[in-house]
């Protein structure tokens, strides 16, 4: 728009003769001139770096920083935007802006991402935009950030693929009760207690509330088995088998996986954790849905 401008005006002076007009083309000429060289310089002397912090799910924003320095000797840099240049799979969100970032300053600039799809995915730059000083040029400047980030599944619902293993065969209650099978006796009521283990005819003799104290039946092992379903996307099989498998670690529970003849045994553990999900995450597509 200003070049626009800027050339009319040469035009219109060109044709008029008018010394105003040459005057005022001259000005802007100026302006513009020191417009592109001070905005040049604002952009130089800048590095960058990208980081994500925690695990990374498809679908749901991930949270992390762009740590900016000013490695110039003299000299601020002003308003400058920072987005990250869209690759396959992944977006950045927002556009960051620093106001100010003197000589020599480090700052730390909160960002976000959202990865479309799970597997391994490439960043690959960021870009540096400005309008300063005068605001009527843009100026851009690309930086060549490259990046692999693996990215879980979308955390699905439960998964019709579920089986539950261990030393006792008992399928989990709501709440990590045990299910409400088998005697074992009487004893005094604890706050926490379903109402319905109340014993209400010892409770009305002792003047004591007092529940069945029944067999925990919970298993502390949880194999979760995926393969393919007719009515599920392989994409929601992955999904809901996440789930379960972060519920099932977050229960304190041994969880294992069989998935595509491989199977891994139940184990806890963050490191467990994270094996268990990059093997969700980078799963091909079987055989019989991908022909």
């Amino acid at each position: 728009m200003c070049l626009t401008l800027l050339g009319g005006l040469v035009w219109l002076a060109f044709q008029t003769g008018s010394p105003r007009l040459s005057l005022l083309a001259a000005g802007l000429g100026a302006l513009v001139v020191s417009e592109l060289l001070l905005g040049s310089l604002n952009l130089r002397g800048l590095t960058i770096e990208r980081r994500i912090e925690g695990e990374v799910f498809a679908q749901l924003l991930v949270q992390g920083h762009w740590g900016l320095r000013n490695q110039r000797k003299w000299g601020s840099a002003w308003c400058v935007s920072i987005s990250e240049v869209n690759s396959l799979g992944s977006t950045g969100v927002g556009d960051e802006r620093v106001m100010r970032l003197r000589s020599g300053e480090r700052k730390e600039v909160p960002a976000g991402w959202r990865f479309l799809a799970r597997g391994q995915q490439s960043l690959q730059g960021v870009m540096f935009e400005s309008r300063w000083p005068f605001g009527m040029v843009r100026r851009r400047r690309y930086f060549h950030v490259p990046q692999q980030v693996l990215v879980y599944p979308a955390i699905g619902g439960h998964a019709p693929t579920i089986e539950v293993a261990g030393p006792r065969l008992r399928r989990v209650a709501p709440k990590g009760l045990g299910a409400q099978e088998g005697y074992e006796g009487l004893r005094e009521y604890v706050p926490g207690d379903p109402l319905r283990w109340i014993h209400w005819p010892t409770s009305a003799r002792t003047q004591t509330p007092m529940v069945i104290q029944r067999p925990d039946l919970r298993s502390d092992q949880l194999m979760v088995e995926v393969r393919a379903h007719p009515r599920m996307h392989w994409e929601e099989v992955l999904s809901n088998a996440c789930s379960e498998i972060i519920r099932g670690l977050g229960r304190g529970m041994a969880v294992g996986l069989v998935m595509q003849d491989e199977r891994h045994p139940p184990r806890r553990g963050s490191a467990w954790r994270r094996h268990l999900l990059s093997q969700l995450a980078l799963a091909s597509l079987p055989e019989e849905e991908g022909a």
